[in-house]
């Protein structure tokens, strides 16, 4: 997890007071990243800047509000 939010492009993390309980994780073009998702935009997206959402995280707790 730490080499996801370090190779982050942009991170968001949601906290109710001191708990985390969201968060999204987003990448950008030419990361060494083996997800085969990622890998297949990579590959065939027209556009080398494209932004890649990874993952989309919520505390079971906070799902529904």
């Amino acid at each position: 997890m730490k080499y996801l939010f370090d190779s982050s492009y942009y991170s968001l993390v949601v906290r109710d007071q001191d708990k985390v309980v969201a968060f999204c994780l987003t990448h950008g073009a030419d990361i060494n990243y083996n997800s085969p998702n990622y890998i297949w935009h990579s590959k065939n997206s027209e556009d080398p800047n494209f932004v890649y959402i990874d993952r989309v995280v919520v505390h079971e707790d906070y799902q529904n509000l």
